[in-house]
């Protein structure tokens, strides 16, 4: 695992946040995410081992750092 892994698990929402990703999506309940293909409700941001989320509507799971590129590409 790189520093950066490190430094950033356990650290996802303070880090989204301040990236501009909207905090109420990071509550661990299920929302919309269009921006990633995420509609009805499919998205959910999992805290469970420091970092990642889950997609249902496309099967995707990532990390943090996944999340980001998702959000910027």
């Amino acid at each position: 695992m790189s520093d950066v892994h490190k430094v950033s698990q356990g650290r996802w929402v303070e880090i989204l946040t301040k990236l501009g990703v909207d905090g109420s999506l990071l509550d661990g309940k299920h929302h919309a995410l269009p921006e990633i293909g995420c509609n009805t409700d499919g998205f959910r941001y999992i805290d469970t081992q420091g970092d990642g989320y889950s997609c249902l509507g496309n099967g995707e799971f990532g990390t943090g750092f996944d999340l980001l590129m998702r959000l910027n590409a």
